[in-house]
């Protein structure tokens, strides 16, 4: 057994490189975008073309400059304006996608204020080509800021949507709406529902029990001016119920969803202020839809901005990117290194009133972001591209100083934890003779060495992107 410990001290005296493993730089020259100060960015592929375009929203807070704008990716990040379509300008809102009409195109529904202040929502038609249509006679009235997620409430096939912000140009009353989908687009507004209406809101849909339906989890200002967090199942026909939480109450921040433990099922990231101050917390799921919080993550509280989960470094977790106003204006990723614990990683440009979109825009297979919002470098409001260089570094995370191998005396596997899913791991004898041979379909795989006869061993791990080879010996007592 000192053998075994011996050889886990000098692997994991070789994995600092892993906090180094995200590194987004600016796009040089990026490409020429609009501002989304105050406003929304959402990456998606609008044109069926298998790369992701950018739709953006914003403007200045006095509302010159408001502009809507759909950009063409030609494939190598490089966009292009779309300039014909039906788009009104909005900023201090949001944009939602999803195929409303189930012809497999990507529609958008955009909800915000014109320069003027009016407030408007609307669902713009795709035609699969990247051409968008106003239908007339849309239910969706005056409304602006908050937050817009579409799911099958229903289970009937079809696309529903939950809107939550303000409406009515002169009082802004807070709302909360669901709106059912017939089938082919035509929404009707859902009378009866449980929902908290809230304001400076987010609002996601989740499936908290693993049941197979959609259930509600939503923050904001309240009717009464009060942060609120509250929660819905759902029976599975589209009927809620408020539950019992133990969640924070939050406002003027974000919700984001994801299995930040890679236990199978979601948990639940936010941000904004509460009575504790303005914070970031992370709550955990049992499995069963019961929620507590993780009280060893530790990331900056943050407002006036967002907050989403995205595997950045590709080691099949899920990190965090936060940008807005915290103790300093941050758009700031943080590395999931397992056990709910996250480590900055990288610092992008400094951004408040600010939004951001990640999805992979120069076509390499990792996740890029957009970052929109007044920043402190010039241009203070130009929405800036940032390209994730993890390609470049990937052939070099199964080499001698970016791979782990870790071993765990309770069940004696050791762990080989990569960046990259492509490898084989062979077991040698000291004949250099084959003995086992695995091969692993995630970027981490356990070798029980239970299974081996008593003696020296070797361990061979082989990068099959670029044939890089690593060798250790290995003991079996």
């Amino acid at each position: 057994m000192q053998n075994l410990i011996l050889v886990f001290i000098f692997f994991v005296s070789s994995t600092f490189c892993l906090g180094q493993n995200i590194d987004l730089t600016p796009a040089l020259p990026g490409p020429e975008l609009y501002s989304a100060d105050v406003g929304d960015l959402m990456l998606a592929d609008v044109d069926n073309d298998g790369d992701n375009d950018l739709i953006s929203i914003g403007g200045a807070l006095g509302g010159e400059g408001t502009q809507t704008d759909v950009y063409i990716n030609d494939g190598n990040g490089n966009f292009s304006e779309l300039t014909a379509g039906p788009f009104i300008n909005v900023r201090n809102g949001v944009i939602e996608l999803g195929d409303v009409n189930n012809d497999n195109f990507l529609d958008i529904y955009i909800q915000g204020s014109t320069g003027g202040g009016t407030k408007v929502a609307n669902l713009y038609i795709n035609d699969g080509a990247g051409n968008f249509t106003l239908p007339d006679g849309q239910p969706f009235g005056e409304r602006s800021e908050g937050d817009a997620t579409f799911g099958d409430v229903d289970n009937d096939g079809d696309l529903d949507l939950l809107t939550t912000g303000v409406m009515n140009f002169f009082t802004s009353d807070p709302f909360t709406t669901l709106f059912l989908n017939d089938g082919s687009g035509n929404f009707t507004e859902a009378t009866g529902t449980p929902f908290e209406v809230v304001s400076l809101s987010s609002v996601e849909f989740i499936d908290v029990e693993n049941d197979g339906d959609l259930d509600v989890i939503l923050h904001g200002r309240d009717a009464n001016d009060n942060h609120s967090t509250t929660f819905y199942t759902n029976d599975g026909a589209g009927n809620f119920t408020q539950m019992t939480d133990s969640f924070e109450d939050f406002s003027g921040g974000q919700i984001a969803i994801g299995d930040s433990d890679n236990d199978g099922d979601v948990d639940i990231l936010m941000t904004g202020s509460t009575s504790l101050g303005d914070i970031t917390q992370l709550y955990i799921n049992d499995g069963s839809g019961n929620y507590s919080l993780s009280t060893s993550t530790t990331l900056p509280g943050a407002v006036t901005g967002e907050t989403k989960f995205g595997d950045f470094d590709s080691d099949g977790d899920l990190d965090v990117l936060i940008s807005g106003v915290s103790s300093d204006v941050i758009a700031d990723i943080y590395e999931n290194t397992g056990s709910n614990n996250f480590l900055l990683a990288d610092k992008l440009g400094k951004a408040y009133l600010s939004c951001f979109a990640i999805g992979d825009i120069d076509g390499d297979n990792d996740l890029d972001a957009i970052i929109g919002g007044t920043s402190f470098t010039s241009p203070a409001r130009a929405t800036k591209t940032y390209l994730n260089t993890l390609i470049n570094e990937a052939e070099l995370l199964l080499d001698f100083e970016c791979m782990t191998l870790t071993y765990n005396s309770f069940s004696n596997p050791f762990v080989i934890q990569g960046g990259i899913s492509d490898y084989t791991v062979e077991i040698l004898d000291v004949a250099e003779t084959v003995i086992q041979t695995i091969t692993p379909t995630t970027s981490k795989v356990s070798v029980d060495i239970n299974t081996l006869p008593v003696g020296f061993h070797f361990l061979r791990v082989v990068n099959n992107l670029n044939g890089q080879v690593v060798i250790q010996i290995i003991l079996n007592e």
